[in-house]
């Protein structure tokens, strides 16, 4: 049984604070069956922990959910002892990982999953210790490290970038010419200067008063 209360996270959505994250666990012991064991205290209050059950990313009155999960088998050392089945001989596999309210991440930070996991682990270990007495427990809101994906941007909109790119100044007066430019003027020089001669030359042969 939760205790509801409400939360700042909800109260403040969209105000511009730092994206934060919950760890959350979904795991059997040696005789219960597979169900959540810490969940975000934000999914308390939406009314919605079954999201990490069912290990999906849903619209709410609130944002958008992101459940991000990731799975580990338990082993000794996890634990600190060498019982790690269950009564029917299974392995202890559980899914944790963390929730995300109206936060488009990016690529996901490893610490954050390192922060979710012992959460979800230190949670896992209280659980086993004693089923029958342990009560499903509330995770609190942790900064997240993850990247925020850029949005992209709005149609016939120009990068801010791109538009204090300045244009290219007109190249100074007196700039020497390309090569082939020279090339082509030398060329024409010496076909008007045959040209020429020949003309001069006929004119030249002629008779007077022709």
């Amino acid at each position: 049984m939760f205790r509801r209360r409400p939360h700042p996270t909800i109260a403040h959505m969209g105000s511009g604070t730092a994206a934060s994250g919950w760890a959350f666990l979904v795991a059997r012991g040696r005789r219960q069956g597979h169900r959540a064991r810490l969940v975000p205290d934000v999914l308390v209050e939406l009314g919605l922990t079954s999201l990490v059950e069912e290990g999906r990313s849903a619209e709410t009155p609130a944002g958008r959910v992101i459940v991000i999960s990731r799975t580990h088998r338990i082993r000794p050392a996890d634990i600190g002892t060498h019982q790690v089945r269950d009564e029917r001989g299974r392995p202890f596999d559980i899914i944790y990982g963390l929730v995300c309210l109206d936060v488009p991440l990016g690529d996901i930070a490893e610490d954050d999953v390192a922060t979710a996991f012992a959460q979800a682990l230190a949670a896992y270990r209280r659980f086993i210790a004693d089923e029958s007495g342990f009560a499903t427990e509330v995770s609190r809101p942790f900064p997240l490290r993850s990247a925020a994906a850029r949005p992209p941007p709005a149609p016939g909109h120009l990068d801010a970038a791109a538009r204090a790119e300045p244009r290219r100044p007109p190249p100074p007066p007196g700039r020497a010419p390309a090569r082939w430019h020279l090339r082509l003027r030398h060329s024409l020089r010496r076909h008007l200067g045959r040209h020429l001669g020949r003309h001069l030359h006929r004119r030249l042969r002629r008779p007077k008063g022709s």
